[in-house]
């Protein structure tokens, strides 16, 4: 038995494809669910969500490599030139690269929302940082000082007979 044949490789490419979007809409979910939790302050829920995203992540490596694979044994670069050049001699099979167009359009809409929860994150930690500084601050006790420069304790000290 000889090697498979180009419809029969263009089919196997289009399957992989459409696994590889899959598994990116399945990620798009766990964002918008980490992006709900972030925008809750659900920091729990968005630390159990970790561990969901970092196995859906290395799903998507690995059909980054498959992909990766398939262009290197087909002769191709693994850039952006590598493969359009590949798509284009697949040109007789167009559903290859519809297949790649969708798998494009979600990693770009992957790439959005992760950048925006990225931000949420960061909101979050600055906000989690001011309310730390309040409350050292408040813990403190260190004097601050008045608008006339007369320095000032910023929690009254009681003696211990006091109420």
């Amino acid at each position: 038995m000889g090697s498979a044949g180009p419809l029969t490789e263009a089919q196997a490419a289009v399957h992989e494809l459409d696994l590889e979007g899959l598994a990116i809409a399945a990620f798009l979910e766990l964002l918008d669910r980490e992006r709900s939790a972030l925008a809750g302050g659900r920091m729990d829920e968005v630390s159990d969500l970790a561990a969901e995203k970092e196995g859906a992540l290395a799903a998507l490596s690995r059909y980054g490599e498959q992909r990766g694979d398939r262009l290197r044994r087909a002769g191709y670069r693994l850039d952006a030139d590598g493969m359009r050049a590949w798509l284009a001699a697949l040109a007789w099979f167009p559903e290859v690269a519809s297949a790649w167009g969708r798998v494009s359009e979600l990693a770009r809409d992957a790439r959005d929302r992760n950048r925006t929860n990225g931000m949420l994150v960061a909101l979050q930690m600055q906000r989690t940082q001011r309310q730390l500084a309040f409350l050292n601050r408040a813990a403190s006790n260190e004097p601050t000082y008045s608008a006339d420069g007369v320095a000032r304790s910023p929690v009254r000290q009681r003696s211990l007979g006091e109420a």
